[in-house]
């Protein structure tokens, strides 16, 4: 199985965006394996669940990086 690494930066108002694109890359690719890893500093966490209900949803790995100060 082909593998693929993506990293994303982004802020609270950028995480629905975000998800957008993601789930357009996992349609897209149902084949690949993906692991993304999104860096933030600061966002609330219940919209940060929406990455962890997205990974579920396509069985894909989804690493949430808080980037400190």
């Amino acid at each position: 199985m082909k593998e693929m690494n993506i990293a994303i930066a982004v802020n609270e108002k950028f995480i629905r965006y975000a998800c957008v694109m993601l789930t357009s890359v996992f349609e897209n690719h149902p084949e690949i394996k993906i692991q993304v890893f999104v860096l933030y500093r600061q966002a609330e966490e219940e919209k940060l669940l929406y990455f962890a209900e997205l990974a579920q949803k396509y069985s894909q790995t989804i690493h949430l990086v808080k980037i400190p100060r």
